[in-house]
């Protein structure tokens, strides 16, 4: 579908407009590239807005760091048991199915938090280390796994960046229930949630079995890098998780409306993100990594955030 070809950043939103009209009247009984990349992004990074969001109140956001590299191991395990065990050929650019991904996140998320605690709880080591030495071994050790089993791949180019130009509608679907996995176990857990974010003790003497509920947290956590693998890459992935809370957190003290508007930030820069990529491609004939322009877009919102407001300037000046 060319429907976007050649718009800038205004005539996007117009053409979009437009289109979005179609849809609903009948008219419009196809996505184009540019509607399929926007639906992807919005509903991936809507469910890593949602669970970072209490990542972030726990002030833990390396173990998301952690899981989003020690996926690679997880998957890198699985190719080379199915290539040895099935004699299946695999190339790491379509390597693995969606389930056999999803299982691989699994016990991936499993194993990074059973060694995080393994580490912190038995060896007495410092919680930062700990992460800090789990991601670093697994993740190097799938480095190496995958140089094996795919010499002529180039990993940097799928996995640590992303292609956000492979996805195909199906790929929706996936996203979506993603997204709905995550909306599900954030309503559920809600309130156990933000208890053990904001007083750890008391959910400890309230007898809460976080230890089940972090485990649920980790493996949504791995649903949603798995996916994120090859849309935004690795290392972007991780700001879908930390950035729209950090802005989120600027402007308002609750939960709940921190929640929604980490939602609403990574879905406004989603959309703005695949606008001004058309944009730069169809003025300069420059083609730009779209998740690179969704991060940089959500840390210059985070970085105008940091300007103090009134309200801030005046509790300042009182006290």
């Amino acid at each position: 579908m060319l429907s976007y070809r050649g718009s800038h950043f205004f005539d996007f939103f117009v053409v979009m407009a437009k289109r979005l009209f179609g849809f609903f009247s009948g008219t419009v009984q196809t996505l184009a590239g540019d509607e399929v990349q926007i639906c992807i992004l919005v509903c991936l990074g809507a469910a890593a807005a949602l669970l970072g969001t209490f990542f972030f109140l726990k002030k833990s956001l390396m173990v998301i760091n952690s899981i989003s590299h020690t996926v690679l191991f997880g998957i890198s395990i699985t190719a080379v048991i199915i290539r040895i065990v099935l004699g299946r050929t695999i190339e790491i650019d379509a390597m693995l199915t969606l389930t056999e991904m999803m299982l691989a996140s699994l016990c991936t998320a499993t194993l990074t938090l059973w060694l995080i605690r393994f580490f912190v709880k038995k060896l007495r080591m410092q919680e930062d280390a700990g992460i800090g030495f789990v991601f670093t071994f697994l993740f190097a050790l799938g480095l190496v796994l995958i140089t094996l089993i795919a010499r002529n791949t180039h990993i940097g180019t799928e996995v640590i960046m992303g292609n956000l130009d492979l996805v195909h509608p199906h790929d929706i679907a996936v996203c979506a229930l993603t997204f709905a996995a995550a909306l599900s176990f954030v309503a559920f857990f809600y309130i156990p949630l933000t208890t053990r974010a904001f007083d750890a003790g008391f959910a400890g003497v309230a007898r809460t079995d976080f230890a089940f509920q972090e485990f649920l947290l980790t493996l949504v956590s791995g649903f949603i890098v798995v996916i994120g693998f090859r849309v935004v890459g690795v290392v972007a992935l991780l700001g879908l998780f930390v950035l729209p809370p950090m802005i989120a957190r600027r402007f308002t003290s609750s939960v709940k409306t921190m929640l929604g508007a980490a939602v609403m930030i990574s879905t406004a820069t989603s959309i703005c993100a695949v606008a001004l990529s058309r944009h730069i491609l169809s003025a300069y004939h420059t083609a730009l990594s779209t998740s690179g322009m969704l991060v940089t877009l959500q840390a210059l919102v985070f970085l105008f955030s940091l300007a103090p407001s009134r309200k801030e300037g005046k509790e300042k000046s009182i006290a």
